[in-house]
């Protein structure tokens, strides 16, 4: 074969060789940026709860790179920043350096509606530009009953591991052993920061093992209501009687000081002239209500050391000193 001929075959071969790997490739716009690294981010789920500054979109890339796709515009971000709904916060779960330095994290909703990247600053540290951290609960004090309630309606607000939409994939609890006898015992309280609902962290005994969770409890505890959002309670418990409480008289110097108080059990059907025994609504023991009801300007004696004696339907002599 002329030789002129085998060069010309040669060339157009690896000509259309090239073709092939050219069409296989992205095609890339002059001036666009390349990832240099995308790793997870292992800090604790919480502490990468994010919320939308409005100032950056949200894209299936970082906005840079090519191929990136717009997944929510800056003016839709704003809207999620601005939003009033749990479900609109964002958890960052990767984050990527371009080799301009620039910085994008990856997201995704609290229901998972959006996800991609968004811009985040050049610090790879730090979250900034497109996103910042968040609380999406509130710590609140606890009610004045903790002790005894129940679940009212397992189907209607039933128990979550963390309240809904407060953290990513929030799941609810498995409560197949819970029945309507099972009495919980709260040991948490939290608003949502959005909506300033209010859920009770709940732990109760179940004949399968202890089980716990947070449930929306509506108003919460007021002592007016015996239900309120996802529980209810006996209202009539923690109502004195000669049957469950013991009033206690404080005495200085032979003479009675301040005020009777009266200590009530939720111990299941005390009787009168047994012993005193368990915690009232708020979990105190009778020492410990002893010591946090003291006449102003009164003091317990070193000596004092337990409530032995005192009994349900009787008074119960504590004897104080004044401060000095």
């Amino acid at each position: 074969m002329n030789q002129s001929i085998k060069t010309a075959l040669a060339l157009g071969i690896a000509v259309t060789s090239l073709g092939v790997a050219a069409e296989s490739q992205p095609v890339k716009a002059a001036g666009q940026a390349t990832i240099v690294s995308n790793v997870t981010l292992e800090t604790a789920g919480y502490n990468r709860n994010m919320t939308a500054t409005g100032t950056n979109a949200l894209y299936s890339k970082p906005g840079t790179v090519a191929g990136a796709k717009l997944i929510a515009s800056k003016d839709q971000m704003q809207q999620l920043a601005t939003s009033k709904k749990s479900t609109d916060y964002f958890r960052a779960y990767r984050v990527a350096q371009t080799n301009r330095g620039s910085v994008y994290y990856k997201v995704v909703s609290m229901d998972g509606r959006y996800r991609g990247y968004v811009y985040g600053g050049r610090d790879t540290d730090v979250f900034a530009g497109g996103i910042k951290r968040v609380k999406t609960t509130k710590k609140v004090a606890l009610p004045s009953k903790i002790i005894h309630y129940q679940l009212a309606n397992m189907h209607k607000n039933t128990l979550w591991v963390d309240p809904k939409y407060t953290q990513y994939k929030a799941t609810k609890v498995d409560t197949k052993a819970v029945t309507a006898d099972t009495l919980f015992e709260v040991f948490g309280a939290e608003i949502k920061t959005r909506e300033g609902s209010l859920y009770y962290h709940v732990a109760g005994a179940t004949e399968a093992g202890p089980v716990e969770g947070w449930v929306y409890a509506g108003q919460g505890y007021q002592g007016t209501e015996s239900t309120f959002g996802g529980l209810k309670v006996d209202l009539t418990e923690g109502i004195p009687s000669k049957d469950n409480s013991v009033d206690v008289v404080y005495h200085a110097n032979g003479q009675v000081v301040g005020q009777t108080q009266t200590f009530t059990t939720t111990d299941w059907q005390p009787k009168a002239g047994q012993p005193v025994a368990g915690t009232d609504t708020v979990h105190e023991s009778l020492g410990m209500f002893i010591a946090n009801h003291l006449p102003s300007g009164y003091q317990l004696p070193t000596e004092f050391a337990d409530t032995t004696g005192a009994k349900y339907g009787q008074p119960f002599d504590v004897t104080v000193k004044a401060i000095k």
